[in-house]
């Protein structure tokens, strides 16, 4: 949503005596419920004034009650109100047929079913079904994952990584995507320098120590320090980070065949 567009109408709420105490934070979310209203009445769903009205009412409840941001989203809530109000129609539709002492055409109860079971549909779409149940935190927690996991799927290219790689084997060079639950849209990527592998590994500190130019103690301090003068608590215990540089030169060649670099 456009920014300035949000500011002025906050800064019309603003002059407004009713919302002199609220926050920045309230102003703007009233803000853009009162723009998303007004787009939505600008694009009317139905004819008749009355139904247009409920309708109007009830896209706006559901935005000041749940978080719905996207053109997506928001498009979804426009299908959900209409069949909201469709399924209102019905139902008046059949009460009058009742009130004749009718017997109500299969095929008008059958469209009552299907709007019924499509506005389901569309509210857990929307993560905002509750199924007539009392939520307690987990559930809620369940439907945000719900709902994250959809998201992602529907925006992948923000979430997938490329990592490139090169065959072993041929020389070949490619790249694999990685799918991941963290928005990595405006990420760079890097290979990591302490990597061989699946293995912690610095390369020039190990081949000193694999040289005799460093002693495994020392490499200890300089592989499991933090940048805190003499006051710092190592990373990994000495005994266990001895053993695993022991175990590196030990495997030396295996490891150092998942680097771009010559064994020495």
């Amino acid at each position: 949503m456009d920014a300035n567009l949000i500011d002025g109408e906050i800064k019309k709420l603003q002059n407004l005596i009713n919302y002199k105490e609220y926050t920045q934070e309230a102003l703007e979310k009233i803000a853009k419920v009162n723009i998303r209203v007004r787009e939505f009445k600008s694009q009317p769903l139905f004819t008749n004034p009355e139904e247009q009205q409920l309708a109007e009412e009830r896209f706006k409840s559901y935005l000041e009650n749940h978080e719905l941001e996207s053109m997506s989203e928001l498009d979804t809530l426009r299908s959900l109100v209409y069949n909201e109000i469709f399924e209102t129609r019905i139902q008046k539709e059949l009460n009058r047929i009742d009130e004749k002492k009718e017997y109500p055409p299969e095929k008008l109860t059958k469209q009552l079913t299907d709007i019924q079971n499509q506005k389901m549909e569309l509210k857990v779409k929307l993560g905002i079904d509750n199924e007539e149940k009392v939520h307690d935190d987990l559930t809620g927690y369940q439907m945000l994952m719900k709902r994250g996991d959809k998201y992602i799927q529907a925006h992948r290219n923000e979430f997938t990584l490329w990592i490139s790689y090169t065959c072993k084997k041929c020389g070949h060079k490619d790249c694999e995507s990685y799918l991941i639950a963290k928005k990595v849209k405006d990420f760079d990527t890097m290979k990591h320098p302490w990597y061989a592998g699946r293995f912690l590994f610095n390369y020039e500190i190990l081949k000193d120590v694999k040289e005799g130019k460093l002693t495994p103690e020392n490499a200890w301090r300089y592989l499991c320090c933090a940048s805190q003068g003499g006051d710092y608590k190592p990373a990994f215990q000495k005994e266990y980070c001895i053993d695993y540089i022991n175990y590196c030169l030990e495997n030396w060649n295996h490891i150092v065949s998942f680097l771009e670099v010559k064994n020495q």
